[in-house]
């Protein structure tokens, strides 16, 4: 078996991915819907099963970093970080809203949208490549200067102005591994996750104010 490369992303339901050396995707897979982090190494295995290859095969990772749900940021960090500290392996930390991005037509404008808690969201432009946590009000109001907004799942009212693209309808694997191999890679095994927030637990324990809803299947 030629080395492989394996793509974790569980910032949003969760998503998995093997590619051999040449970058050609072989295998991918989502978590089931309802799941969080803690289904996402059986995921892996059954992404190596089905290519007929061992987790010995791989020889680099790329992993979400976040923002986006708390509970899979930290197990995908915490697996990828598993899977590649025995033998040193590459990892290539990438931030979830742009993979979100990698929906966006190239050369056009897009902003990434993921719910956060607490009346937040987190976003991303690809105009400034700036990511910042607003109101979803103050959001709304970005997005009429983009062409496009990516969204996890479809939202529960209609945002008018720019193109919708839902990433529960194709998440781009091959777009968000190329864009990942471009990051610099780390060989000690140790990545940070992109929080941004505390998580809802502790959100609540301080007295947040109750989750919005976007549309989301995180």
């Amino acid at each position: 078996m030629k080395p492989l490369h394996l793509l974790i992303d569980l910032a949003v339901s969760g998503y998995v991915a093997l590619f051999d050396a040449e970058g050609n995707l072989l295998t991918h897979g989502k978590n089931p819907e309802g799941a969080k982090g803690e289904h996402a190494e059986a995921l892996v295995r059954e992404q190596l099963e089905e290519s007929g290859a061992h987790a010995g095969d791989i020889a680099s990772l790329s992993v979400g970093i976040g923002p986006g749900s708390f509970t899979g940021v930290r197990v995908g960090v915490a697996l990828a970080q598993g899977l590649a500290f025995p033998d040193s392996l590459p990892i290539y930390p990438f931030s979830s809203l742009e993979a979100l991005l990698c929906k966006v037509p190239e050369q056009e404008t897009g902003l990434a949208v993921l719910p956060a808690h607490g009346g937040l969201a987190y976003m991303r432009s690809n105009i400034d490549g700036w990511e910042l946590v607003e109101s979803l009000e103050s959001v709304r109001r970005r997005a009429f200067n983009h062409a496009h907004v990516v969204l996890p799942a479809p939202p529960t009212e209609p945002w008018p102005g720019p193109q919708m693209h839902v990433l529960s309808e194709g998440y781009p694997f091959e777009a968000v591994r190329r864009m990942a191999l471009q990051r610099s890679p780390i060989f000690d095994g140790i990545v940070k996750p992109n929080y941004k927030l505390p998580s809802a637990a502790e959100s609540k324990r301080l007295g947040s104010e109750s989750d919005f809803e976007l549309g989301s299947n995180a």
